[in-house]
């Protein structure tokens, strides 16, 4: 009887021991696979990281755009821009990005027009971007900011007021009309096509 019972005893014995052993294997692959997810995550986390700077950075520049991942776009080509003018914007303490903006804005010619929009998608950016890169502009109206309007016709801003209830609606008009732009001073409006041959004309001049 006492052989029996201690031949049992040694059975449930063993198989505690194995049923041990086994969960301890559950264990041990538990703790690896948490282990490895939190290095991933670390991982994942740092990238993201340094994906906001690098974001931080570039929204700094003023570049809506480019600050979600698009490239920058480079200035206009020298023959494009009168080189005076060039140069009053590029040893100016502006920003790179307002700069980039008035000299692309330089390669409107007299007597033309384009909008907040076709400048932007020309730098890659956003029309708001480029608006306020436009407001107070320290080399108007040599660096003709009166020749960017609103889409759909619309006077747009000037001198950092906006629309024909601005204070500076008049004057902007006026640059426009002499010029040789027509523009229906009433409702605010200019007549006539949208100029938006950014990067393509050649020896252009302010």
């Amino acid at each position: 009887m006492s052989t029996v019972l201690e031949s049992e005893w040694g059975e449930n014995n063993k198989k505690r021991k194995r049923k041990r052993e086994g969960g301890g294997g559950e264990m041990t692959r538990a703790s690896n696979y948490f282990r490895v997810g939190s290095s991933s995550r670390t991982t994942s986390l740092s990238r993201s990281t340094a994906a906001a700077t690098s974001k931080g950075a570039r929204q700094r520049q003023g570049d809506i755009r480019a600050a979600f991942g698009g490239p920058l776009a480079p200035p206009p080509p020298a023959s494009q821009v009168d080189e005076h003018l060039r140069t009053l914007i590029q040893s100016s303490s502006l920003t790179p990005f307002r700069k980039r903006v008035l000299l692309a804005l330089c390669q409107v010619p007299k007597g033309q027009v384009s909008t907040y929009l076709a400048l932007a998608n020309f730098l890659q950016s956003s029309p708001r971007a480029v608006g306020n890169a436009l407001r107070n502009n320290p080399s108007a109206p040599r660096v003709p900011c009166h020749r960017i309007v609103a889409a759909g016709g619309g006077i747009g801003g000037f001198g950092g007021c906006w629309g024909k209830e601005g204070k500076f609606f008049g004057e902007k008009v006026r640059l426009l009309r002499d010029e040789g732009v027509q523009v229906n001073e009433k409702e605010g409006k200019l007549k006539g096509p949208v100029w938006e041959r950014f990067g393509l004309m050649k020896g252009g001049e302010c």
